[in-house]
Formats: C-alpha cells, sequence, structure tokens
C-alpha cells in the first residue's frame, strides 16, 4: 500500500508558510523545508525565514540544517529527505514538504541518479578554459555532448554548466543520461499541492511587500555581516540566490542605480519560473490565490487521500 506524502508548492511570496502551519493544526503532519536559502544557518532576512517562535510552535525539518562553510546540493536534500520522511511515517504522522526550490520537488520525486564525484583537477581545468574562452563558449561546449542538458541550463548558470561538463569528461556520459534512470522512494503517493495566484498582479503586490518588510528588518546590514564571515566562498549558490546576489553585487561594487528594483525585478522572474515548473507537472491540484476558503479546501483534500490510502 502506498504512503501519502503532501507537497505544498508555490512561487515565492504566495503563503506557503502561513498555510503550512495552519495546516498542521488540523492534521498530524510534519513539515519539511524545500527552500534551498532556508537551509543556511546566517541566511535569514534575506530568505524571508521564519521567526523563530513561530519555527518553535511548527518545527520545520531542514531549516537552519548547515552553515556556509557547506554547500548543501540537491543530492544532500534528496537522501535527507528520503530519511526524514520514513521516520515521519514510523510515528504515524504524515510529511508535509513545502516550499519553492522547484528541482528539489522534482529530484526527490522522480529520484535522483547516482552521479559521479566531483573532480576537483577536471573542474580546475574547465575552469580554466571558462576563463579564457568565456562562459557561453563552456554552454556551446555543453550543447556539443549533452544537448538535451544544455537546452534546460542557462548560459550564466556556471555551476550547472560546470557540472555538466564535468560529468561527460569524468564518464563520456551525458548527465541528462544519467538522470534518465533515477529511481524514486518506493511505496509513496505524491500528492502535489499547488498554489499559483489569480490574478498574477495579486502576487506581484505581495512580492513588493515583502520586500519593503526586508529592507526595514536590515537586509544589507545581513548581507554586510555576511560578506565579512571568515572563508567566505562568494561563489556560493546560495549567495546568487535572488536579493542576496544584488545586495552584494550593491555593497561590493558602489553600484548607484536602484538595486532595490534589480531584486524586486528578478523576484518576479523567479515567481515565473516556478509556476511554469508547476505548470509541467502532470498530477497537482491546483488551488488559486487568495482564497478564504484554501485551507478548508486542502484539509478537506487530505482528509479524503488519507481516507483511501
Amino acid at each position: 500500500m502506498t504512503k501519502p506524502v503532501f507537497c505544498l508548492m508555490g512561487p515565492t511570496a504566495i503563503g506557503k508558510t502561513d498555510l503550512a502551519c495552519e495546516l498542521s493544526m488540523g492534521l498530524p503532519l510534519e513539515i519539511i523545508n524545500v527552500d534551498s536559502s532556508l537551509m543556511y544557518q546566517e541566511l535569514n532576512i534575506g530568505a524571508a525565514k521564519p521567526e523563530a517562535d513561530i519555527l518553535k510552535r511548527y518545527p520545520h525539518h531542514l531549516v537552519n540544517c548547515c552553515s556556509l562553510s557547506q554547500v548543501y546540493s540537491v543530492a544532500n536534500f534528496c537522501r535527507d529527505a528520503n530519511s526524514l520522511i520514513q521516520e515521519i511515517w514510523a510515528r504515524d504522522h504524515y510529511p508535509l514538504l513545502v516550499g519553492g526550490t522547484m528541482m528539489y520537488f522534482h529530484a526527490l520525486q522522480q529520484g535522483l541518479a547516482q552521479l559521479p564525484q566531483a573532480s576537483a583537477e577536471i573542474r580546475e581545468e574547465l575552469l580554466n578554459c571558462a576563463q579564457l574562452l568565456g562562459w557561453q563558449a563552456m554552454h556551446d561546449r555543453l550543447f556539443q555532448v549533452d544537448a538535451v542538458a544544455a537546452a534546460k541550463i542557462h548560459p550564466h548558470d556556471k555551476q550547472r554548466i560546470l557540472r555538466g561538463l564535468e560529468i561527460y569528461h569524468i564518464t563520456g556520459k551525458p548527465w541528462s543520461q544519467w538522470l534518465s534512470n533515477q529511481q524514486s522512494l518506493p511505496d509513496t503517493q505524491w500528492v502535489n499541492m499547488a498554489l499559483l495566484p489569480d490574478p498574477r498582479e495579486w502576487l506581484h503586490q505581495r512580492i513588493a511587500t515583502r520586500l519593503n518588510q526586508m529592507l526595514e528588518l536590515g537586509l544589507l546590514d545581513e548581507v554586510q555581516y555576511i560578506l565579512g564571515l571568515p572563508d567566505l566562498n562568494l561563489e556560493h549558490p546560495a549567495l546568487k540566490s535572488v536579493g542576496y546576489r544584488q545586495a552584494i553585487t550593491f555593497l561590493q561594487d558602489a553600484d548607484t542605480s536602484n538595486w532595490s528594483e534589480k531584486i524586486l525585478f528578478a523576484t518576479r522572474q523567479l515567481a515565473k519560473r516556478q509556476m511554469t515548473w508547476i505548470r509541467g507537472y502532470e498530477n497537482k491540484h491546483i488551488f488559486l490565490c487568495p482564497d478564504v476558503e484554501i485551507k478548508v479546501k486542502i484539509l478537506a483534500l487530505m482528509q479524503e487521500i488519507l481516507d483511501n490510502s
């Protein structure tokens, strides 16, 4: 018999965290974070991390689970989330995965291939090539050996271009071919509950309001503190996330342009990409926001699934 795993997904700022907390009061749920920024202890304001009292009242697994001295990868997430799901089931509770890092949802549900370990020697060689030729040329090179993967990777996404080329150089096998042989957690019923805005302008206003709150809370002070951390790697993937990337550029380059407007635009673009991911899911239950009855509707769906599982 399959066991349900509830997945509450949606674009940034749509209200996933608040809704998840409300849902956990109605059913024996345990929340698992699926937002890559919330995993880092040092990222708070710019990551829109829930306040400490909220996390105390409604515990979230995989929040503050690592520091910026590490890189928490999608493989780390799949390993930890799979273990947590089975532990939660064993307690006769139900997992509620909440967040907007759609790559993590995808990898967890589709399974993550056992990819080869990174090679420092090959990576250094590829970085030297990138310095000489530029990242567009490296993206073109990836397209030659793995057109499927390259088509899904933006030419500015240095990390994934590197990883795709690295895997091919190590194994002689395209990254996309590795990913096609993935295996997911067995006996699992993935229940995808997708929040989408209607109208979209409603979400844009929420994004703008949240950005203003971040600025008032001291986003720049937080980023200044992060930049002062010892042995900080500015190429860390978490520091490339929306908000942190623009704030770091502003502080380091003395950018006099309206950097907060750049964050606003980038956040809207992020929300658009997240919604594109969601629309690509074949099996999903869509809930439009705002809706004062949304909690009741989702609880009814979850209860129906539990009654039939």
